[in-house]
């Protein structure tokens, strides 16, 4: 594998309010990645004006438009389309916050023996139209991110690298999920070797209007993450662990989320 081959995946749709922070924060980067592909859903705005115009700098961004049917199914094409060894999933409302993170990372995929990593997410909140990012190091580091996979997502997707072979073996994002798609993968590979990098890597927008919190409290959004772990863990351990996320998880996560906005 040579070094630094990272192919950084963005979906847009309509996403002009952010996608140059994400843009900037990756080409600013030292070292660059070995491309970035942005799958954009025939955006109306000016998102793909930005993006050229980050392409003429001659920065190796490839641009591909495909009819909009899910976040999963443009993450699965992006990652299909991609040329470099590790995956890097960036959100058009991430962004990187570590310009040292690409060299980071090629590093330890080249000095151990590891499928996949992950480093630690910052947030970013609006206060008084501004965006402040707070440090997001949470209680439960240095636990093994297997004990708590069960009951939450406690991987952030935009800190984290994958070996494009693992996709390859293991598969792609399930398309049939709206919301739990990367949790679902995670615990699809949990079994292989993996390593917790101890730094901020990027940072993730906490606003009103993501699909992540719309949907927290709905229905449909609940029943998803129930079959999510219904799916991949075998009886009678699914149903303790969807009976803790029924009773505990979810109303801890509902109450952190609003008293984050506040």
């Amino acid at each position: 594998m040579e070094q630094n081959r990272i192919s950084v995946i963005t979906c847009t749709l309509n996403s002009e309010k952010f996608i140059e922070d994400n843009l900037k924060s990756v080409w600013n980067a030292e070292p660059k990645p070995f491309e970035q592909i942005i799958v954009d859903g025939f955006s109306k705005d000016k998102t793909l004006k930005i993006v050229e115009k980050y392409k003429k700098n001659g920065n190796n961004i490839r641009i591909f438009q495909i009819e909009p049917k899910g976040i999963s199914d443009a993450m699965n094409f992006g990652i299909q389309n991609s040329k470099g060894d590790i995956i890097q999933i960036l959100h058009s409302d991430d962004y990187l916050i570590n310009k040292s993170a690409f060299g980071i990372v090629s590093e330890r995929f080249l000095k151990s023996n590891i499928k996949w990593l992950y480093g630690r997410s910052s947030i970013g909140i609006n206060k008084n139209n501004r965006w402040k990012v707070i440090n997001n190091k949470t209680l439960y580091e240095g636990i093994n991110y297997r004990v708590l996979l069960p009951f939450i997502c406690n991987i952030p997707h935009q800190s984290s690298f994958v070996l494009k072979e693992v996709f390859d073996k293991y598969g792609l994002f399930d398309t049939n999920l709206k919301f739990s798609m990367d949790w679902d993968f995670w615990i699809r590979i949990r079994e292989i070797k993996t390593e917790f990098l101890d730094r901020n890597i990027a940072a993730f927008r906490l606003n009103k209007n993501s699909t992540t919190i719309k949907n927290k409290d709905t229905l449909e959004y609940n029943k998803e993450l129930i079959g999510t772990v219904k799916k991949n863990y075998k009886f009678p351990f699914n149903y303790l662990a969807i009976f803790i996320l029924v009773f505990l998880i979810i109303p801890l996560r509902l109450i952190f989320l609003k008293l984050r906005q506040n």
